[in-house]
């Protein structure tokens, strides 16, 4: 596999055999297969090749950027109604406040200046995030119709990140406007979930959340259903699954659930967390024997997606040079005025890049250094085989554990990609036909 000119083949002893010779600088007497290798970038003359090859990779996946939609998030507020036990967020340090009339507006009106200065044409992609966005209460879903009038107005269509607790009073309102979808959080079977996705003032969540989601699907409001997979639930994730076939939800469009590991993005070191490769692992162990399990997707593993991917298209990604959407085009908007680029540092000032209340002002040095974080700037990545798959691994959690921005954070991305391709191989050499796979 090579991330770096998209290429990946299923190669016998033979050709391991042939690898291993040039790496020790043997000749090899196969003109025709030396002229393979080298034009799907396995094998280079000499290391300034590779370098050149690099950084024309590097300019193209920058240009990519440049020209891609921008990426707009807008907190209403950071007050939520549940007490998850793997929240990262300080609750005593937060206030019921919602944006104000005045403070939104402004944020529309950045995000029109913002999209006007891109070079993309599309549309961007607008995401309404917090806290909990959907609270039942008037003010917010005063601020939420808002909102939703502001960016249908504009073309857009939005996406709601949601918990899904209150989605059931909000519903009516919601099916009068285009969505992109919304997407909540159920955690495991009933009994589980309650446990995890706990209510500040009431009962269980379970119930009105699925309550929320069928009326939301009978509206024609597609639902992302995300699954926190970490020790706690992962045994239970078939049950889970089983649960939604009973609901009705296997090959409906409008409902997509799916996984994502539990990461520290906190540094609280919750104790319930898996390394990526453990819990994929038995999750593809319940792919292969659990029927029903085939109506959760995969997402959020970074080798998985890879191999999907490739089962998909027939093509592996383009190279990772950078981490996330902050390292890209995505400005995060808060009801206090303030601008992130990072989704989970939102609310936290030493990760603020700007304003945009009473005027847009961003510090473009504090945006600089996440914009320009990519691979090329860690000599560490440099040097690694991976950095291409992983972009240099999370800006914030580098931040705080590594003590800088401008360092590399490592995950277990090479037990990942091994347990990925154990599982997808019978699936890539059936799609290959004994042909070669590029």
């Amino acid at each position: 596999m090579n991330n770096l000119s998209s290429a990946m083949d299923i190669i016998d002893d033979e050709m391991v055999e042939i690898l291993k010779s040039l790496e020790r600088g043997e000749e090899i007497s196969d003109a025709n297969i030396l002229l393979t290798l080298k034009r799907k970038g396995y094998v280079y003359e000499i290391e300034e090749h590779e370098d050149r090859f690099l950084n024309y990779r590097f300019r193209e996946y920058e240009e990519k950027i440049r020209t891609s939609l921008p990426v707009f998030y807008l907190y209403p507020t950071y007050a939520c109604n549940l007490r998850c036990s793997y929240c990262f967020q300080d609750h005593s340090a937060l206030k019921s406040a919602v944006i104000d009339d005045e403070c939104l507006q402004a944020a529309f009106e950045s995000m029109d200046y913002l999209q006007e200065r891109s070079p993309s044409k599309e549309l961007p992609y607008f995401v309404i995030f917090g806290g909990e966005p959907l609270l039942k209460r008037k003010r917010q879903s005063e601020v939420i119709q808002k909102t939703l009038e502001e960016s249908n107005n504009r073309g857009w269509k939005p996406k709601i990140v949601s918990n899904g607790v209150d989605l059931e009073f909000y519903t009516d309102m919601l099916s009068s406007y285009k969505l992109e979808y919304i997407q909540v959080t159920v955690d495991g079977p009933e009994e589980i979930h309650n446990k995890r996705r706990i209510s500040a003032t009431s009962g269980g969540t379970f119930a009105p959340i699925i309550r929320g989601v069928q009326k939301a699907v009978d509206n024609n409001i597609k639902i992302a259903i995300h699954i926190n997979v970490d020790a706690q639930n992962l045994p239970l994730l078939p049950e889970l699954a089983h649960f939604f076939v009973e609901q009705g939800w296997k090959g409906n469009n409008l409902i997509v659930p799916y996984l994502a590991p539990m990461r520290d993005i906190s540094c609280m070191e919750y104790e319930h967390r898996l390394p990526e490769h453990v819990s994929l692992h038995q999750i593809f162990d319940f792919y292969r024997n659990c029927e029903d399990m085939s109506v959760i997707h995969l997402v959020g593993w970074v080798g998985a997606e890879i191999f999907r991917k490739v089962l998909e298209t027939g093509h592996l990604p383009s190279p990772q040079f950078k981490f996330c959407g902050g390292n890209m085009t995505r400005y995060c908007f808060d009801l206090n005025g303030d601008v992130y680029t990072c989704v989970d540092s939102a609310g936290v000032e030493e990760y603020k890049v700007g304003r945009f209340f009473p005027t847009l002002e961003i510090d473009e040095s504090v945006l600089g250094s996440w914009r320009n974080r990519s691979i090329l700037c860690m000599q560490k990545c440099t040097s690694c085989n991976l950095a291409l798959v992983c972009g240099g691994g999370c800006t914030k959690l580098a931040a705080e554990k590594e003590g800088s921005i401008g360092s590399p954070f490592c995950t277990d991305v090479q037990d990942v990609l091994f347990e990925s391709a154990r599982y997808y191989y019978p699936f890539l050499k059936e799609r290959t036909k004994g042909g070669l796979h590029t």
